[in-house]
């Protein structure tokens, strides 16, 4: 009789648990045992095939450690923490002898002011980096960095960063020949998004184009100042507010109508999540992002631009055509390049090879 191989007993390390992730967790527990720790969150509602653990934490200023967290990891085969310099007692698993296999996995580099333009604590990442297994990255834009750094390609992996997403099998077809009347925002209302230049566009244009709609998807600490600035355009009942959502047949409702999902001064997971519905993305050049703007082609699945919002939307207005040749090349870049696959993949390339060295 041949027994079977125990599963590779694997320990995910976040700071919280947020829903977007579950489908990823869902996906990697197929494969092998797995436990994720977390500090925040609430557990999903419904069963899970995956074990959670709430990690006990002492915060200040910015940062964080958590209590025999070394002896936690002792039980696993691999650790997969994320890759974040706040979180100094995940950091400090990458110091001193372990009997585990530790990954890093996150953007690799600064974002808080644009993709890798803050150089200041990069030697402190790499110092880090050097002492782990294996760096599990958001795109091929971060592994470039590290191998221009020395850092042996083999120990690099990249996950693009990417969200599941659940279309009706008649989506594609209906949404090819649907009308597109609305401008769509997706995501946390946050103030470094510049959401307010979207609402400001939206009021240069509504005039001109009567049937066009704004809806903004999502909250946070900007919706009153949002809401304010709406009601303070004159066209108050063209612009919703819809709050969080987090159902893809609610989602489709919004995508299926939609000219194109807009996001000035953040380009993150609304990307992907948009092409998955075969919506174009348009944001500037120099949007924040933690590798997701990379996945836009300027002109081919979205258009990003330096100054005049209102002057994209109303070229795109115009040219229904361009509208369709945009959504199809997007819907097709995130099916063929970009579904949750594309990130698993990543993670078992990762895990098989720190597994594979002494």
């Amino acid at each position: 009789m041949v027994r079977q191989k125990p599963p590779i007993r694997l320990l995910i390390l976040q700071n919280s648990l947020m829903p977007y992730r579950i489908p990823l967790y869902e996906a990697l527990a197929e494969q092998y045992d797995l436990t994720v720790a977390y500090v925040k969150g609430d557990c999903p509602a419904g069963k899970v095939s995956f074990r959670q653990l709430l990690l006990p934490t002492y915060q200040w200023s910015g940062v964080a450690w958590q209590k025999n967290l070394a002896q936690l990891c002792k039980k696993f085969h691999v650790v997969i923490s994320m890759f974040d310099l706040h979180w100094i007692g995940y950091m400090a698993l990458a110091f001193g002898p372990r009997p585990y296999k530790l990954i890093l996995w996150g953007i690799g580099v600064s974002s808080q002011y644009g993709f890798n333009e803050l150089h200041l604590f990069d030697p402190i990442r790499r110092l880090i980096a050097a002492r782990v297994d294996g760096l599990l990255l958001y795109s091929e834009q971060a592994r470039v960095h590290y191998i221009s750094h020395g850092f042996p390609a083999q120990k690099l992996f990249v996950a693009p960063n990417t969200v599941a997403t659940r279309l009706p099998a008649t989506y594609w077809e209906s949404h090819r020949k649907s009308e597109r009347y609305k401008l769509l925002f997706i995501g946390s209302l946050q103030f470094r998004k510049q959401i307010e230049s979207l609402i400001d566009s939206f009021q240069e244009l509504a005039d001109q184009f009567n049937q066009v709609e704004l809806h903004i998807i999502g909250e946070g600490p900007a919706l009153e100042a949002l809401q304010r600035l709406a009601n303070q355009s004159g066209f108050t009942q063209r612009i919703y507010f819809h709050g969080a959502i987090h159902s893809d047949s609610e989602l489709a409702a919004h995508f299926h109508a939609s000219i194109a999902c807009i996001s000035p001064g953040q380009a993150g997971l609304s990307v992907l999540k948009s092409f998955s519905f075969g919506v174009p993305f348009i944001t500037r050049s120099s949007a924040i992002t933690g590798g997701e703007r990379f996945n836009i082609t300027n002109g081919n699945n979205g258009i990003l631009y330096f100054n005049d919002l209102s002057q994209v939307l109303r070229r795109l207005i115009l040219n229904p055509t361009e509208i369709r040749r945009l959504s199809a090349t997007a819907f097709h870049y995130y099916w063929t390049h970009r579904t949750l696959k594309s990130m698993t993949d990543g993670f078992h390339r990762a895990i098989a090879h720190t597994l594979a060295q002494p």
